[in-house]
């Protein structure tokens, strides 16, 4: 019944303060110590898989160690490529430039007036 009274203060069709997270159960200790066991097992079988492993004498006979036989060489570098130079055309005149244009005299930001140099 409290939840259908308003207040005053209230926007019409406004939604109102709700819980976010609801109600905190309370884990039993159970649940817990079931929890540190899990990570105490987990723990120990990382370290018991990952302790180092003593090797017979018969493992050791048959590895063979890898090494280099023969010095290093480098590859030997790849043939210079002769330059390609474009021919060029024979009577062709030099570039003219086809428009002249004015120099700048005022700015377009408040008609401020810009002096040509000499």
């Amino acid at each position: 019944m409290s939840d259908e009274i308003q207040n005053d203060d209230s926007i019409v069709d406004e939604r109102g303060a709700s819980k976010v997270a609801g109600k905190q159960k309370n884990q039993g200790a159970g649940v817990k110590i079931l929890g540190v066991l899990a990570l105490l097992a987990g723990a120990g079988l990382f370290l018991w898989l990952t302790q180092p492993k003593e090797k017979s004498d018969e493992s050791k006979k048959t590895q063979t160690a890898v090494r280099q036989a023969v010095d290093f060489e480098p590859a030997p570098p790849p043939p210079p490529q002769p330059l390609q130079v474009a021919a060029p055309v024979p009577n062709a005149p030099p570039p003219v430039p086809t428009e002249v244009k004015e120099p700048i005299t005022s700015s377009r930001a408040g008609g401020l007036r810009c002096e040509p140099l000499e």
